[in-house]
């Protein structure tokens, strides 16, 4: 008859089919409650959908890059988030920018969307999506609009193999960039990542190219 005003809580009674058995007094139940209204339109998963930073809402998602190879832009090699369109100094360590090449056909872009209705698993999306967008709903920590993304199976510990970055990024000045190597597992789970710097993840051991620790198993990482 009444919400609980400290809870904001109230008492339900449902009269259902239990002929079975299987209810059991002081069970826990997930129900759903049904508007009546009909929901159309697109929806995606919820985990994909970010927050900025005034109070709007946006995905990213998988677009096919324009003019494949070449320089795509200027980034510094101790702070891959930067991007310029030519050469110039880093702004946060004033290191001389170098040119990134992208052998990729994909790049994260921003999208930012306006919610409708939600299950908590699925969200309806009426505007900033369009039918057959790819939608990055995984594996997106990290990422900055032009960055090269590949789409990859992904499971309930992490991508189910890492793609090749040959060309991505480029390595400091004076250094020979070395061949690819067909992935490879080098312990139980398979990946490597940096404790301080979680966003660098390897399929071998290894030292972090940002902090130079020595990698740690994924599922070690704090």
């Amino acid at each position: 008859p009444s919400v609980n005003e400290a809870t904001r809580t109230f008492k339900l009674e449902a009269l259902l089919d239990n002929s079975n058995g299987k209810l059991k007094s002081g069970g826990y139940a997930r129900m759903a409650v049904l508007s009546g209204d009909e929901i159309s339109g697109l929806a995606v998963k919820s985990v994909a959908i970010q927050d900025d930073h005034e109070g709007g809402h946006y995905v990213w998602l998988l677009k096919e890059m324009e003019g494949k190879g070449g320089v795509s832009d200027w980034t510094c090699t101790m702070h891959p988030e930067v991007s310029k369109p030519g050469p110039g100094l880093c702004p946060i360590c004033k290191m001389d920018l170098v040119p990134r090449s992208r052998s990729g056909n994909f790049v994260a872009a921003k999208s930012t969307v306006t919610l409708g209705k939600s299950d908590g698993m699925y969200t309806q999306i009426t505007q900033g999506l369009a039918e057959g967008d790819q939608v990055i709903w995984a594996g997106f920590d990290g990422l900055h609009p032009g960055t090269p993304v590949r789409a990859t199976e992904w499971g309930d510990k992490g991508p189910a193999s890492l793609p090749s970055v040959e060309g991505d990024m480029p390595g400091m000045p004076g250094m020979q960039s070395q061949p690819p190597e067909k992935a490879k597992p080098s312990n139980d789970k398979g990946l490597w990542t940096c404790p301080m710097h979680p966003e660098v993840v390897k399929d071998k051991p290894g030292s972090c190219p940002i902090c130079k620790m020595d990698l740690v198993p994924k599922e070690a990482a704090k």
